[in-house]
């Protein structure tokens, strides 16, 4: 702050160095304003120290408010699951002649030109007229003349008689997701029997609509998940002694061992007909048996859960335990590069769990779990590491994650609230998470009802994030032009008419430069 005050000051003192100099070579310029536009020493100090005052804290102030608003904004992954899925009927009607060219259009995306019309355009032109003045002199005025012109239209008539878009709600925010396409229907009829429907128009429900409903009907909710801002207090500050780090990162990315926590995590990780799916699982030496959509789909529903009902969400590695030398070491170094700033702003967020799993012959050996809090849900990581180590259980995606669902249940309010119902034989992440050991999404400033009586903030080390260098360079351009503007006005509009020696200077106005010079010569 002191650094940044200093070098604001001598931006304005080098405005107002220029100002000054302007000044007086305006009043040299026109000798009756010397008494207005010059600014002598004294004026300039005054100035200097109202403008730094005014000018710098506060561009400061609200420069650095701004920019750690800025750092302290990363993604982290919401999940739930589908709740309703909706068809949407549309009636068509053709065009019809009217005084517009949109007249004729239908109001259905899918149509045909089957008529044509005329409309009257009314528009304005400049022309010339000639008018004699009062000297008698013909000249020639410009006067804005009304004209129309008819402009030919389509008349468009829709293929058919109804068209169908499908829409799908699901637990996120703004969770209303309209599948992409337009379709024809079992009762849509077409519109010109002559005409009827082309075979290139797709009939409908889409398949993913068609199967979300299923589910919905069945209790068996297919899980979504999205992308949303929160505050990283953690990550803004890049903290040492809270995050963490590894000397094996560079050796195991060399290796090829450390993957994304979630595919594409800084490019587009959002795939699907709603943009609603994410694989955030990756297998590393290994290939998955029964295929990897199996696996995805069975974190998905974890997620789907865990992220409804607990705020969580939950990455996974599976890798061949012969490719880890160390597995504290190895889940040390996926976490610093998950943390790090290969990800900026998409680095592993505070709600999740990261869960790595060493396989042999395609059976669990060894697991460590952390979350992407520097502590916090201990039992709930030493309970899922106990238990693979334990059971050594096979690679299958129900045994190792498991199967819950999602259903809805009234509260003494009458509210729906989403409850997790475990599978009848529930897999180790799943029993874990959600059940034996609840995960607890830590707050960063334990100002929620939810957050308990034992939440540690992280709210401190906002007074250790400083602006950016784009920032403090913004900052400096803003102070510059807000000063060069107050240092103009206070020399041109006779702001410092207060001080006394602008009295003084303001009562003498018939003294000009020449005669300031004149006097001087005098003396020698």
């Amino acid at each position: 702050m002191f650094l940044f005050t200093t070098l604001m000051v001598a931006l304005v003192a080098l405005t107002g160095v220029f100002w000054k100099q302007l000044a007086s070579w305006l009043a040299r310029k026109d000798q009756s304003l010397y008494g207005h536009y010059s600014i002598n020493m004294f004026e300039f100090g005054t100035a200097l120290l109202i403008i730094s005052t005014l000018v710098g804290p506060a561009t400061y102030a609200i420069g650095k408010n701004m920019s750690v608003a800025s750092q302290l904004k990363h993604y982290e992954y919401y999940n739930g699951v589908e709740t309703f899925a909706r068809e949407n009927i549309r009636d068509c009607r053709s065009g019809r002649r009217g005084e517009t060219a949109e007249a004729g259009r239908s109001n259905c995306h899918y149509d045909y030109v089957c008529g044509r019309y005329t409309y009257t355009v009314v528009y304005y032109v400049d022309e010339p007229r000639p008018s004699m003045n009062s000297k008698g002199e013909i000249v020639i005025k410009m006067e804005r003349v009304r004209k129309t012109r008819e402009e030919p239209a389509n008349i468009y008539c829709p293929y058919m008689t109804r068209e169908y878009t499908y829409t799908v709600l699901n637990t996120l925010p703004g969770g209303e997701r309209d599948l992409p396409s337009v379709y024809a229907g079992s009762t849509s009829k077409a519109w010109d029997n002559a005409v009827g429907i082309p075979a290139s128009i797709p009939v409908g429900p889409p398949k993913y609509w068609a199967e979300s409903k299923r589910r919905i009907d069945s209790g068996d909710r297919r899980s979504v998940t999205g992308i949303f801002e929160y505050d990283n207090y953690l990550l803004a500050s890049r903290d040492e002694l809270l995050l963490p780090y590894s000397d094996d990162v560079d050796r195991y990315k060399s290796a090829g061992i450390l993957p994304e926590h979630t595919k594409n995590a800084t490019g587009n990780p959002l795939y699907g007909p709603i943009n609603a799916q994410a694989d955030k699982l990756s297998f590393v030496g290994i290939e998955p048996p029964g295929g990897n959509d199996v696996w995805q789909e069975a974190l998905m529903g974890l997620n789907g859960a865990v992220g409804l009902t607990l705020r969580g969400d939950v990455h996974m590695v599976v890798i061949d335990a012969k490719l880890v030398d160390s597995k504290v070491n190895y889940v040390n170094a996926l976490k610093a590069y998950w943390l790090g700033e290969d990800f900026g702003k998409y680095a592993i967020a505070k709600n999740a769990i990261i869960v790595v799993i060493g396989v042999t012959d395609n059976n669990v050996v060894w697991a460590e779990a952390t979350t992407g809090m520097p502590f916090g849900n201990e039992v709930m990581l030493e309970s899922i590491s106990g238990r693979f180590i334990s059971e050594k259980p096979q690679l299958k995606p129900g045994v190792v994650i498991g199967d819950p669902r999602v259903i809805f249940e009234k509260d003494m309010s009458g509210e729906d609230q989403p409850k997790a119902v475990l599978a009848e034989t529930p897999g180790i992440l799943e029993q874990v998470i959600l059940r034996d050991f609840p995960f607890a999404r830590a707050s960063m400033t334990c100002n929620d009802d939810e957050d308990g009586a034992s939440c540690v903030s992280f709210a401190d080390l906002v007074s250790e994030i400083q602006p950016s260098l784009g920032a403090k360079l913004l900052m400096g351009l803003v102070v510059m032009l807000i000063s060069t503007i107050l240092w103009g006005f206070a020399a041109t509009h006779n702001w410092l008419s207060w001080l006394p020696s602008r009295k003084k200077q303001s009562d003498k106005p018939t003294m000009g430069v020449e005669d300031e010079i004149t006097s001087t010569r005098s003396y020698y």
